[in-house]
């Protein structure tokens, strides 16, 4: 099997090609990379099969075929050889994994989607995460929530304050600075502290833009 056809093969979710992928990895990547990583890359195409396989009657079958894909497939493995962290891998792996089955998305932006993805870092990604629904997020982590009550004087960094507890203020600043930059989330940064209407997960609703809702979307399981 070249390249193409391990493509192709994951594109149909055979999970039993991935014994064989080390050497096909580094076809397709063009370099020799050391163990540490290789290990790391088989443990994701691993990961990848199984959401394939599961997923296999979604999967855009022409697309997975084109030159586009494999292109995207390449930076992502890229992308996974260099970094480490497991929110990092697991939004590279939905990225990739949605790729395959969304087919409203044109081939340049599931590009765009990708290196955006692949440029971010790590808390960049989970302020993302909060921000696609955080009434959710309150809930899974077992928050006080205010939504359903007449609170007032709130503001959005009181709010990611109680998401992201073990992280100082000028990161979160510097970081939601990162995503209104690249016109992932609607809101400047010098009004993170301003007194708004709503408390708790009210009060980051409607902060990602369209392309920070793609994003979301892109970088959240299928």
């Amino acid at each position: 099997m070249d390249a193409k056809e391990i493509v192709v093969a994951l594109g149909k979710g055979v999970a039993s090609t991935v014994p064989y992928a080390g050497g096909l990895i580094a076809e397709l990547l063009g370099v020799r990379l050391p163990d540490f990583q290789m290990k790391r890359l088989r443990r994701f195409i691993a990961e990848l099969a199984d959401d394939l396989e599961r997923l296999k009657a979604k999967i855009d079958l022409e697309y997975v075929r084109r030159e586009e894909f494999i292109h995207i497939l390449q930076k992502t493995l890229r992308g996974v050889a260099e970094n480490y962290e497991k929110e990092k891998l697991d939004a590279l792996r939905a990225v990739l994994v949605n790729s395959c089955i969304i087919r409203q998305a044109d081939e340049e932006l599931k590009e765009y989607l990708v290196t955006i993805a692949l440029g971010l870092g790590t808390l960049h990604l989970r302020v993302i995460k909060i921000l696609g629904d955080p009434g959710d997020f309150y809930v899974k982590k077992g928050l006080k929530d205010y939504r359903d009550e007449m609170a007032l004087g709130g503001s959005i960094i009181e709010s990611l304050r109680a998401c992201l507890p073990d992280v100082p203020d000028d990161y979160i600043r510097s970081v939601w600075n990162d995503l209104y930059t690249r016109n992932l989330v609607n809101t400047e940064a010098r009004v993170l502290g301003a007194m708004i209407s709503g408390k708790g997960s009210r009060a980051l609703e409607g902060r990602l833009s369209d392309l920070g809702k793609q994003l979301y979307a892109y970088t959240s399981g299928p």
